[in-house]
């Protein structure tokens, strides 16, 4: 079992790509290990993975195929970075619609409309989110009959009090 940072890369330099190690059992992780492998995990150097036992969990790091100069290389051409990929949760993203139509003055989007510009899996996990942000206080829905779209008010934000336009 992998106990300290020097482990960690002693595994690194001499196992072959394929081999696993343990490197903590429990609920989490052991924090500093993460930490000491990180860089090696973002060159492609190390791969952790985790699996079940009974109640806890069994923490494992395989050697991938990329070479060990690659993380070197990696901190000497731009030093540590964040990743830069954000994710946005499918929420805020319909939140985010629906707020850029009131700040234009469009129609509301239909539950289609937001489903596929959210990447979402239909209308009906629109209309769930839509939901979600009503009973959360962050807009407020006026139902203008079956035919007509509906009227969106967002109340939180910079934008609060903007509304999607009503059609008649």
């Amino acid at each position: 079992m992998l106990c300290r940072a020097g482990d960690i890369l002693r595994f690194a330099e001499t196992a072959q790509p394929g081999s696993q190690a343990t490197y903590g059992r429990g609920a989490n992780p052991p924090r500093e290990l993460v930490q000491a492998m990180r860089q090696l995990v973002d060159a492609g150097v190390l791969h952790p993975k985790r699996k079940r036992e009974g109640g806890e969990f069994l923490f494992l790091v395989e050697r991938g195929s990329a070479p060990l100069s690659a993380a070197d290389q990696r901190r000497a051409a731009r030093g540590y970075a964040r990743r830069q990929n954000v994710r946005r949760s499918s929420l805020s993203m319909v939140f985010e619609c629906l707020k850029l139509a009131a700040v234009a003055e469009r129609p509301c989007p239909t539950n289609e409309e937001l489903a596929r510009r959210c990447h979402l899996s239909g209308k009906d996990a629109a209309r769930y989110r839509v939901g979600l942000l009503v009973k959360s206080g962050r807009i407020a829905v006026e139902d203008c009959g079956p035919n007509a779209p509906r009227v969106v008010t967002v109340l939180t934000g910079r934008h609060a009090g903007k509304s999607t336009r009503r059609i008649v």
